[in-house]
């Protein structure tokens, strides 16, 4: 499967099925697959490599089931990935599930083993719900979004830009919350930060505003 030009697209209206055994890491480049159904991926361990703008939209009405094989940034992953089924079951994540550049998640779309989700890359996310708990794992920038569970950091930037809410637990582990200016945080849970000495969290701005309803470790 190839597809390289931004105005490609592909839609499943049911299940999406690779498990091819060749190396599709130069193949899957632009444009759009949309989903209906429920993806599974094996084979190769590369053989759903998504790079550069190709992104993937899971619109069933129904439940939609997401299972990779080999899991991994630098495996088979998703570049650009948008979760648009709002349907009573949602969409549930039966394994480790990496995004790299690009994760938008509609409004009253539920997510199952939400923890499965890693974000990976050099993320912005603006202006959604996401209903679940978040996984951080490099340079992220959240504006504007209600976290209806936990949000975890395990390494890398996650940058606070907007007004973000988070219904569970702040979790840190690793890497750095920085502040960018008027970033306001609301942790309905409690701020953990169980790191080493060199993570930290950073607010610069006199327009900062951090509220934590929890305790504050």
């Amino acid at each position: 499967l190839q597809m390289k030009y931004s105005t490609n697209y592909f839609r499943v209206s049911g299940d999406f099925n690779i498990s091819s055994n060749s190396n599709c890491s130069t193949y899957l480049k632009e444009g759009t697959i949309e989903i209906k159904g429920n993806f599974y991926q094996a084979g190769n361990a590369d053989s759903f490599y998504t790079t550069q703008n190709l992104k993937v939209i899971f619109s069933g009405t129904s439940r939609q089931t997401i299972y990779f094989s080999n899991p991994a940034t630098d495996d088979s992953h998703f570049e650009y990935l948008t979760f648009a089924n709002t349907s009573d079951e949602g969409i549930e994540l039966l394994s480790d599930v990496y995004v790299k550049s690009g994760f938008i998640s509609y409004p009253n779309a539920k997510i199952t083993n939400s923890q499965n989700l890693k974000l990976a890359g050099s993320l912005d996310i603006q202006s959604a719900s996401f209903n679940g708990i978040m996984s951080v794992y490099n340079s992220t920038t959240l504006s504007d979004i209600n976290i209806t569970d936990d949000l975890t950091l395990t390494g890398g930037t996650l940058t606070i830009d907007g007004i973000v809410y988070v219904s569970g637990n702040l979790i840190q582990t690793g890497g750095k919350i920085v502040f960018n200016e008027n970033a306001v945080l609301y942790v309905s849970g409690d701020y953990k930060n169980t790191s080493n000495e060199t993570s930290n969290l950073q607010m610069k701005y006199s327009t900062n505003y951090f509220r934590v309803s929890g305790d504050f470790n």
